[in-house]
């Protein structure tokens, strides 16, 4: 669980800061292996703390937040790509 947050906290502003496409994609390539990394460790955790009776509720409270924080990120995101500085995306 540590080694998924420090590869996705790593340095968030990266991508902005990017210079070329190359460096771009692979700051997001970066970010998405600890982002995937989170969700899947998170997931084998909760199976191993939560009784089984319980996991279902805990799962689908995680979804849900995953879910909410997907759409607002992408409104989000959709409000800044109209400004003129594109880094502030990230």
């Amino acid at each position: 669980m540590q080694a998924a947050i420090v590869i996705f906290l790593v340095d968030p502003r990266s991508p902005g800061s990017s210079q070329n496409m190359t460096e771009l994609i692979g700051f997001r390539a970066l970010q998405g292996i600890g982002g995937g990394g989170l969700i899947v460790v998170t997931i084998a955790v909760i199976g191993d703390i939560i009784p089984p009776r319980d996991r279902g509720r805990y799962q689908g409270y995680f979804g849900g937040v995953f879910g909410v924080a997907t759409v607002n990120r992408a409104a989000a995101r959709r409000l800044l790509r109209r400004q003129p500085l594109w880094r502030w995306i990230f």
